[in-house]
């Protein structure tokens, strides 16, 4: 009996040996927002904003788009950054950043840029100058929502990351600056009740731009730049996260792109909303992401493998045929 089993008992190691593998190639260590991020969609990325989009005090002009860029491109995305204006001597260098306009002026250029351009991804920081001129700061907050609104209904696959204002070191512009702050966190929350998609990223944080990297007491430096883009490129995986980056919509006859897509926006749904719950925050909260997003994962790997004929594969750890043969190398043990 034992010499009949033996080679059955070698023939379950073997078995055993074979379905090992199905469960020891998932890597749970994979940061599944970065996976969300890389290869999902092409970006036709808009910097809008004045002089700190623009690249002034950076030493190459490019201000934070480079290093944005890098970043993103490094994740697995096509990006290609669009507007009228080009600065600096990175070569995907086009932008929306105005120097010394305000927000209701930089929303009268967004009008002439965006339909020609339909970006799915926005950066927005506008608001210094209105501080610097001390303009009806009561209502900045009212004049970055009419430009977040007007974004919307131009490009509705537009996902939103918007910006806190910078820290400056004139201490009676840096108040009105917190002012703005304020008005920009709260209008945050409110298109998040109204599930639009938007980001806010604080740049005004330990993380962001520091008075001691400001050139002349507003505009960054080359470091202050970099930090800028970390944050741009959180804020970006904050989206993705949740699922709002949707591939950028064809171009009117003569707009300017470098990348195309056939979807188009669903004329049931409000522009700039999302499909599920929204959120503004400086900070990421990717956590329910990651997790439907393993949940997923657990369920595709436990769905039936279908090959090329429709018929379902066999699964290892329900084959009854394995289950027999790792009973008999035990049983084999056992005698």
């Amino acid at each position: 009996m034992r010499s009949l089993l033996m080679p059955l008992g070698q023939l379950a190691v073997v078995g055993l040996a074979l379905t090992v593998p199905a469960y020891a190639t998932r890597d749970d260590t994979i940061d599944d927002a970065r996976v969300l991020v890389g290869g999902n969609v092409d970006l036709r990325l808009m910097p809008l904003g004045a002089s700190i989009t623009n690249g002034k005090g950076s030493d190459d002009g490019n201000g934070y788009r480079k290093a944005l860029r890098d970043l993103l491109v490094a994740d697995g995305n096509e990006v290609d950054m669009v507007g009228s204006l080009e600065s600096g001597d990175m070569d995907d260098n086009q932008n929306e950043g105005w120097n010394g306009l305000r927000i209701d002026q930089v929303l009268e250029k967004a009008k002439a840029s965006v339909p020609e351009r339909l970006p799915n991804l926005f950066t927005i920081n506008v608001g210094t100058n209105d501080c610097l001129q001390d303009y009806d700061i009561e209502h900045a907050g009212d004049r970055m929502e009419e430009m977040l609104k007007y974004l919307w209904n131009a490009s509705p696959l537009a996902s939103i990351i918007l910006s806190t204002l910078l820290v400056n070191g004139d201490a009676d512009i840096e108040e009105r600056v917190l002012e703005v702050n304020k008005q920009l966190k709260v209008l945050a929350e409110q298109m998040a009740a109204e599930s639009r998609k938007l980001i806010l990223v604080d740049m005004h944080s330990s993380d962001g731009v520091q008075e001691e990297d400001l050139v002349d007491g507003t505009h960054p430096d080359s470091a202050g730049y970099e930090k800028m883009a970390k944050l741009w490129f959180n804020g970006t995986e904050d989206a993705a996260s949740r699922g709002w980056l949707q591939s950028p919509q064809v171009l009117p006859s003569g707009g300017t792109s470098t990348t195309a897509s056939t979807t188009a926006p669903s004329a049931s749904t409000t522009p700039g909303a999302s499909n599920g719950t929204a959120s503004a925050t400086g900070t990421l909260d990717t956590a329910t992401a990651v997790v439907n997003d393993k949940e997923a994962q657990s369920t595709t790997d436990a769905a039936p493998q279908v090959s090329e004929d429709g018929s379902k594969a066999p699964q290892a750890a329900g084959c009854p045929a394995v289950a027999l043969i790792l009973a008999l190398g035990t049983l084999v043990i056992l005698i």
